[in-house]
């Protein structure tokens, strides 16, 4: 009687905790249901690279463990794809940031780009910028 009792605390302990919880995604797509707005995302090609690519700038949101930024062909319906996360020493809310994150971009082809910042590891979406246009990288001479 005794383990039922303590099997039955700790069910209704785990199942009050869980509750309690909750990941604010109600329709589950990966985004909070309150989602912030990144202001000032900015995007500019960067030469010293051999390849070139890009850097962006952004000011940081509050409650950012990382940022990644987004991006597909210009006028495609293809899936948005990811570059390599970055992640600040600190949290740095209202502050400018800029950083270079190597995506797998074509010489010559216009970008639809968007950075969204991330609250933990698990990559739940707390915050998002528009949608930007970024220059074609340029073709080789």
């Amino acid at each position: 009687m005794k383990k039922l009792l303590k099997l039955l605390f700790l069910f209704t302990f785990t199942l009050a905790l869980t509750t309690s919880c909750s990941d604010d995604d109600d329709d589950d797509n990966g985004k909070v249901d309150n989602l912030a707005k990144i202001e000032n995302f900015t995007v500019t090609i960067v030469s010293e690279y051999s390849s070139n690519t890009y850097q962006y700038s952004w000011k940081g949101v509050k409650g950012a463990y990382s940022y990644q930024v987004l991006y597909r062909v210009k006028g495609s319906s293809d899936d948005w794809q990811e570059t390599n996360v970055y992640i600040p020493s600190s949290n740095m809310p209202g502050q400018i940031m800029t950083h270079t994150m190597m995506g797998g971009y074509s010489r010559g082809v216009v970008y639809e780009m968007q950075i969204v910042a991330c609250r933990d590891t698990a990559g739940k979406i707390i915050a998002e910028s528009d949608i930007i246009e970024s220059e074609a990288l340029p073709l080789p001479q």
